[in-house]
């Protein structure tokens, strides 16, 4: 009997320091995570607190922090499961709340990144775990230290956001208002009600809240952009392209100006110019596949085919599903007599885009360079079916049958 009873003892004495040294290396481990977490060793974070949530699966912080490292790392799907699994373990969690709001917004889930923005301003003040370093969309460099608690005019204005995506333009203005009485320092807030003004064509206000983003931070890429497009709808093109010309000099490392100006010296037929702005625009990022397509618009207009076609490549590549850049490809192929290829093209557009009237008529076109005269006449019917204008002389002669004689 005292033997049974020591052995449950001694039993009990082992638990009880596994249950210690377990203790101890959930500390270290979620220890070295934040220390990782802080010097930017983002991926080396991640596996730390999975290590710590492998040891103790409701320790809600390490949820919290590995959601931050994969944030960070792009990871928008494994931070929302993290923060809303902090959630589960801590509803009042406002750093969460208001990170899982950030992601649903990255993710263009508005109403649930509304939802969570709304709760965060009920939660009564509780206790801080983290900070923010807050930096503007639109610059570089931290401009604030803030707390999930502090963060009021932050979340107002991401509440203006989703009512200017929402186009409840007047609802955008009183988040963005809420934002600026809140704090008044932030230029991103000015461009954003300006941009709201802009489209129930208030603009008077908008172009004030342009300039007084400028007036906060002279170097805004946003604001100038903005005022550049607005002095442009007003008619002012010489004060337009000093705002551009500014922008890009003083904020070399957005590509938000250099496409904009691209846009207007295509429009005006500055090919080269527009080309050299891509260009730029695309050395800063790369991944956006309509830049590709414009940059080749820009060199099929100069005649270089062989760069249109590399850059429609890219842009599928980049993009595998967007009709507008098979379009464009097919066009150059048709250009370059490759006719076949073409048709192929035109065909991969259809099928990302069932009602592209444009790729039907493109195809009707090549279909009767290549003797296709039927399936020449059906993509015609059928692109005026979707709302191409068709010349009737046209129609005519690949629609028309030859005439049969009867003795």
């Amino acid at each position: 009997m005292f033997r049974f009873l020591s052995i449950i003892g001694l039993l009990m004495f082992t638990v009880c320091r596994v249950s210690a040294q377990s203790a101890d290396r959930v500390a270290l481990l979620f220890e070295a995570g934040e220390n990782q977490l802080n010097q930017g060793l983002y991926q080396e974070a991640i596996q730390s607190f999975s290590k710590v949530i492998a040891l103790k699966v409701d320790y809600a912080d390490a949820y919290y922090y590995r959601g931050a490292a994969r944030e960070k790392c792009n990871d928008l799907q494994g931070a929302f499961i993290d923060f809303s699994i902090t959630l589960e373990w801590k509803n009042d969690f406002a750093e969460a709340l208001l990170r899982r709001g950030q992601v649903l917004y990255q993710r263009e889930q508005y109403e649930a990144a509304r939802s969570d923005f709304e709760k965060l301003l009920s939660l009564p003040r509780g206790e801080t775990h983290d900070i923010f370093y807050r930096k503007s969309s639109y610059e570089q460099g931290v401009d604030r230290i803030i707390t999930a608690q502090g963060a009021t005019d932050i979340v107002f204005n991401y509440l203006g956001l989703i009512a200017l995506k929402k186009e409840n333009y007047e609802e955008a203005i009183i988040w963005f208002d809420s934002a600026i009485s809140v704090f008044n320092k932030d230029a991103d807030y000015f461009v954003h009600r300006g941009e709201a003004n802009e489209k129930m064509l208030r603009y008077d206000e908008a172009k004030r809240d342009y300039e007084k983003a400028l007036g906060i931070s002279p170097d805004h890429a946003l604001g100038q952009q903005h005022l550049s497009s607005l002095s442009r709808t007003l008619g002012n093109i010489s004060e337009s392209d000093r705002y551009l010309s500014a922008a890009i000099e003083q904020n070399p490392h957005l590509p938000y100006a250099y496409l904009e100006r691209a846009y207007y010296r295509a429009e005006v037929g500055d090919f080269k110019g527009a080309i050299e702005d891509y260009s730029a625009a695309l050395t800063i990022d790369s991944l956006d596949a309509e830049v590709w397509v414009n940059r080749g618009l820009a060199f099929e207009k100069t005649n270089n085919l062989r760069a249109a076609y590399r850059d429609y490549t890219k842009a599928i590549t980049v993009d595998e599903d967007l009709p507008n850049a098979w379009l464009s490809r097919a066009n150059v192929l048709t250009k370059q007599k490759k006719y076949s290829e073409a048709l192929e093209d035109y065909g991969i557009a259809i099928f990302y885009d069932p009602k592209y009237a444009l790729a039907f008529f493109n195809r009707a076109l090549v279909n009767y360079r290549m003797g296709n005269k039927e399936e020449s006449c059906k993509d015609l019917e059928k692109a005026r079916e979707l709302g191409q204008s068709i010349n009737e002389k046209m129609k005519d002669k690949i629609c028309s049958r030859p005439s049969v004689l009867k003795y």
